[in-house]
């Protein structure tokens, strides 16, 4: 059976469009989440929150993102009928 080389090279291409894609996403994403807790005072001022709304508003993103974390490892290993998420983390 004959391998078409071509076909190789445009699935290694692709994965390297989608790292740097990723990689840019997830910087931005990073660069975005960490201006909240800075911008804190202005955005108080500007929507009139008391100090439990804006410690709500810095700490949700971190408390659901640790919280999502399990149900989506979950799945993850539910459509993967291969290795376990922590066994290819090792």
């Amino acid at each position: 059976m004959k391998r078409d080389r071509g076909a190789g090279m445009q699935n290694s291409r692709q994965a390297y469009v989608n790292l740097a894609l990723a990689t840019a996403a997830f910087a931005v994403a990073f660069a975005a989440w960490s201006m909240i807790s800075p911008l804190s005072h202005q955005i108080q001022a500007d929507f009139k929150l008391d100090n439990t709304s804006i410690g709500l508003l810095i700490a949700l993103p971190t408390l659901l993102g640790a919280l999502m974390r399990v149900p989506m490892e979950r799945a993850i290993a539910g459509i993967d009928s291969g290795l376990r998420w922590p066994d290819r983390c090792a």
